[in-house]
């Protein structure tokens, strides 16, 4: 723009910079979510923050969290034409499963689903009224005799090839294929009535624990055991895990932790913190233990089994932890979750089913999860 003063010309310049002083996005969060429902964000979060916007060819795009109930993130106030690759603290995110297949466990075992395990390169999945199911695809299925009766098979490990699964009524069995089953006996100490809540290896040695706070351990393969005291109290145990060279076992209605460094011979208590009221499922993988707070949800992580630090989680962490393929899984209602840390959770795939699951086992690409309604199986192909 031009103009005369008097005897001086005077031309008014503008900076192209100032168009950089205009807000490129107006576009804001209303921050009005209805969890579990809304893209928005909630008030305390998002609530009048831009939205992100992407242009061309973009790298290390941080994803805004758009919705907490259902772990939905944003890149770009708009279309995109493909997403190349995502990261969680440097560890590369892989796709969901592109097929899935649902099965049957057998047509005579309606109940199968509670617990699954894997190894030998087969399948087994175990529930109540002594069912038994294996599978060495994750789709074809054949009920197997446990030989519990009508018992309910509540555990199941695998370790030193050999498959081992327990009971109530302290029954226990050993198999090294999963199709034929040999009864185990538990030592002096458990009573008849003492379920098998949860068996663990690591190590060389398996380990049993029940109601009442019994618990035992086994190194050659659950043919003899010894008795072992964990510290807890005659109360009921209820989750087992092994890693960092430790057995951590936590319980049902306790605020501490027990810890064993030589295979369960002696074991230590831990009182993680004041708001760590009962404890709920734990496993160990990646250099850590990862657990819950049966009570309220939270995560606790431990890189010994002797010192706990506590993590809000959101949304809070609820169902069984495992941990598998290099994964933490938290299968919740209709959704698989996943971590590689226990921290940080994203949702690995959704079901399509109000069903709640169970557990899964992991090889060479397959994910398969037990539900816990009768018979339900889904296995998916990365």
């Amino acid at each position: 723009q031009v103009e005369a003063v008097g005897d001086t010309i005077v031309v008014k310049m503008r900076d192209w910079q100032l168009r950089l002083d205009a807000p490129l996005q107006t576009t804001k969060y209303l921050g009005n979510n209805a969890l579990p429902d809304g893209l928005e964000g909630v008030a305390g979060d998002l609530l009048g923050k831009p939205k992100p916007l992407c242009f061309g060819t973009v790298r290390n795009v941080p994803a805004v969290l758009v919705n907490t109930a259902k772990l939905i993130y944003q890149v770009s106030d708009g279309a995109v034409a493909s997403i190349g690759a995502v990261y969680d603290k440097g560890i590369l995110l892989a796709e969901p499963p592109s097929a899935s297949v649902n099965a049957q466990f057998g047509a005579n075992d309606p109940n199968t689903g509670h617990s699954l395990a894997y190894g030998n390169g087969t399948f087994v999945a175990v529930g109540q009224l002594g069912q038994v199911s294996t599978s060495t695809d994750g789709s074809a299925w054949t009920s197997r005799t446990s030989g519990f009766g009508a018992n309910d098979v509540t555990a199941i490990v695998f370790g030193a090839g050999v498959f081992m699964i327990g009971g109530i009524n302290k029954l226990l069995a050993t198999s090294p294929d999963g199709i034929t089953w040999t009864p185990r006996t538990l030592p002096a100490g458990w009573g008849a009535t003492d379920d098998v809540n949860a068996l663990a290896y690591g190590n060389g040695t398996f380990l049993a624990i029940g109601q009442t706070g019994v618990a035992a351990t086994s190194t050659d393969g659950g043919a003899n055991w010894t008795a072992r005291t964990t510290g807890l109290g005659a109360i009921n145990l209820g989750y087992a895990a092994y890693g960092a060279g430790a057995f951590v076992v936590t319980a049902l209605t306790s605020a501490s932790i027990a810890l064993s460094v030589d295979l369960g011979l002696t074991w230590t208590t831990v009182a993680p913190d004041a708001a760590y009221a009962a404890g709920g499922q734990i496993a160990f993988g990646n250099g850590v233990f990862v657990g819950r707070n049966n009570t309220a949800g939270d995560i606790y992580r431990s890189f010994d089994g002797r010192i706990w630090t506590r993590h809000v989680i959101n949304p809070a962490v609820a169902g069984n932890i495992t941990y598998t393929g290099g994964w933490f899984y938290n299968p919740v209602g209709a959704d698989i979750r996943r971590s590689a840390d226990g921290l940080l959770w994203s949702r690995f795939v959704n079901t399509t089913s109000a069903s709640w699951f169970d557990i899964v086992a992991f090889d060479d690409g397959l994910l398969l999860s037990a539900g816990t309604l009768p018979g339900a199986a889904l296995h998916y192909v990365a």
